[in-house]
């Protein structure tokens, strides 16, 4: 995914052990890399575009994180994901595969709206699921946060989390037995 403001180079770096595969991103002279930066405190106002991740229990060769980014919406009622790496520690570089998976939060009258796509990310039930809905509903779609959790304003018993169960790894809202997400804010 090379676009015009930056050059990819991939080296693979051959052992007797393995071959490694090192992704270099630089970019072109006289722009500058967007990143997505951890949230580690809650804002004042969380209006912006995020992606939506967890983290992984352990880190790459390198150290970074690796972490599950919801990257799509499954009828059976939850997100999904693939893996993304820190390319620094706290900031995950934007670009056009990662900017394919992010949300944006805005204001509405009782907390935010997260709009995934064309769909808005809600909760009308009671149990352990995540709904997309084409057009947005207060009482499906309007969230509120305590802390950095992401907690649905009309069932509040629920969180947005990540269920790391093998065999059910998912993004869904829970009652807290789940891991909470880490949200990455986009800085211009």
């Amino acid at each position: 995914n090379v676009t015009s403001q930056e050059v990819i180079y991939k080296v693979t770096v051959r052992s007797e052990v393995e071959d490694i595969v090192v992704t270099i991103n630089q970019a072109m002279a006289g722009t500058a890399n967007k990143y997505y930066v951890k949230v580690t405190s809650a804002p004042t106002d969380w209006s912006g575009t995020y992606l939506i991740t967890a983290t992984a229990s352990s880190a790459n060769v390198s150290g970074l994180v690796v972490l599950s980014a919801m990257n799509a919406y499954n009828s059976n009622s939850y997100g999904k994901y693939m893996k993304i790496t820190e390319s620094e520690s706290g900031k995950i570089l934007s670009d056009d595969t990662v900017d394919a998976y992010q949300v944006v939060i805005t204001k509405t009258s009782n907390g935010y709206s997260i709009k995934f796509g064309d769909y808005y990310l809600g909760k009308s039930s009671t149990s352990n699921d995540l709904k997309a809905y084409k057009t947005y509903t207060a009482k499906e779609c309007e969230w509120t946060f305590n802390g950095l959790k992401i907690v649905s304003y009309n069932k509040n018993a629920y969180n947005l989390q990540w269920n790391n169960n093998k065999g059910q790894e998912r993004f869904a809202c829970y009652k807290g037995t789940q891991k909470d997400v880490v949200l990455y804010r986009l800085q211009d």
